[in-house]
This record gives C-alpha cells, sequence and structure tokens, in this order.
C-alpha cells in the first residue's frame, strides 16, 4: 500500500489547484479505506504476505 498511497498524493497535489473540496473528499476517503484494509490485517493478525495464503 506504500506505493499507491505515493501513488494517491501525486494525484492530490495536480487536483488540489482545480478543485480543494474535491481533493479533501478524496483524501478522506482514500483514508477511511485504507485504515480498513490495515484494521482488518490486524485483527486477522497478518504478518507477512504468506499468512494471508493460509
Amino acid at each position: 500500500l506504500a506505493f499507491s498511497s505515493i501513488s494517491h498524493l501525486g494525484w492530490m497535489t495536480v487536483i488540489i489547484s482545480y478543485n480543494p473540496k474535491l481533493t479533501l473528499l478524496n483524501f478522506y476517503l482514500y483514508t477511511l479505506m485504507t485504515a480498513t484494509v490495515f484494521l482488518a490485517m490486524n485483527s486477522i493478525k497478518v504478518l507477512n504476505l504468506s499468512t494471508l495464503m493460509t
């Protein structure tokens, strides 16, 4: 998710000059989705990718 976050931040910097409200909405939704993924992985005790395959 690190590459995705960096890429997302790049798009946000481009969009912020055109529509700041859309950028904030996009940031909030992305943060919500990313936090959900991390909390789900934490709740099932995923420490590495091989844990997801079992």
